[in-house]
């Protein structure tokens, strides 16, 4: 993901509303749920459309860097496939 200009070195900056923008943004994700929420990083179980239109359920996690030019990085990482009753 692209860096984002809002939050101002991290101070005021809101990683769980950049990651629901982020998402609701994306084509292909059917549902997510952020399952845990920190102030530098989230995990976020998505639900994803296939190519073949079937459901792909995968675990990411988003990390915020506050740059010292006063920018906010955000950094996903792939986890892989989530496991049966990983949010829970």
């Amino acid at each position: 993901m692209a860096p984002s200009q809002a939050g101002g070195n991290g101070s005021d900056f809101d990683l769980n509303r950049a990651v629901n923008e982020a998402l609701d943004a994306r084509d292909g994700v059917s549902d997510y749920e952020i399952t845990e929420s920190g102030i530098e990083h989230v995990l976020v179980k998505v639900t994803e459309t296939t190519e073949d239109g079937g459901p792909r359920v995968v675990l990411y996690r988003v990390q915020h860097e506050p740059r010292p030019d006063g920018t906010d990085d955000v950094h996903w990482e792939y986890l892989g496939p989530a496991a049966d009753g990983e949010s829970e």
